[in-house]
């Protein structure tokens, strides 16, 4: 009895030395203690730790938030195949072939032209026709308008002999005695007996120029305004016995 009880205590001892078990020696007489002397005290348990991780399809911890996590593909921190939802991977997806780049653009040289310098003979060259100034008898653009355009006689806006049909120029006195621009206008413009607008004798319808004094005895360009205008006993603008009107 003595012997087996023995032996099941130093089995007991070496398993529990194997198995890392503590063993406490009791102090004399205090708890614990008995025929057997030491005992042993279980130690502490270690974490589990899984052989494998989880290689699942959609078991990465990040699973489901639209990020990719596998290697190669992604961020890399879940292991190939765990993220399928996110980084949907399939053999059978056609790949997009990225087109081949166009070649560079060469510009293709074209032929040069030969410039041909023209040469104009100094004999041939013209000028232009609006310089030339016109020539004819009503050769004014104005012409055939009732109104004379000749310098002296008329308004002057043509070259002299142009505008023959509307100034009818002859040696006559009777073509020119109206030749003025103003002629018929109730004003005398003749020079000296008038405003001098015209010429000598071209207005003979207003300045009823003639050897009569009554004709002339208010031929002055200013009569019959109030004021003398005759030489002497006026402002001397008018010819003597032009405004007797004003000067009597």
């Amino acid at each position: 009895m003595t012997f087996r009880f023995s032996t099941v205590i130093v089995a007991f001892l070496a398993i529990a030395t194997l198995a890392g078990c503590q063993t406490v020696s009791p102090s004399a007489g205090g708890a614990g203690g008995g025929p057997f002397g030491a005992f042993t005290v279980p130690g502490p348990a270690s974490p589990f730790i899984p052989a494998t991780q989880p290689s699942a399809p959609n078991s990465c911890q990040w699973a489901y938030d639209n990020e990719c996590d596998e290697p190669g593909i992604g961020t890399g921190l879940c292991a190939t195949g765990t993220d399928t939802a996110d980084c949907r991977v399939s053999s059978a997806a056609p790949s997009t072939p990225i087109p081949p780049a166009p070649p560079p653009y060469v510009p293709v040289p074209s032929a040069p032209t030969l410039f041909t310098p023209t040469t104009t003979s100094p004999a041939t060259t013209n000028p232009a026709p609006s310089a030339l100034p016109p020539i004819g008898p009503n050769a004014c653009q104005y012409a055939f308008d009732g109104e004379c355009d000749e310098p002296g006689i008329g308004t002057g806006a043509c070259a002299p002999g142009t505008d023959a049909d509307d100034c009818r120029t002859s040696s006559s006195p009777a073509n020119t005695a109206n030749a003025c621009q103003y002629a018929f206008d109730g004003e005398c413009d003749e020079p000296g007996i008038g405003t001098g607008a015209c010429a000598p004798g071209t207005d003979a319808a207003d300045c009823r120029i003639s050897s009569s004094p009554a004709n002339t005895a208010n031929a002055c360009q200013y009569a019959f305004d109030g004021e003398c205008d005759e030489p002497g006993i006026g402002t001397g603008a008018c010819v003597a016995g032009t405004d007797t009107a004003d000067c009597r």
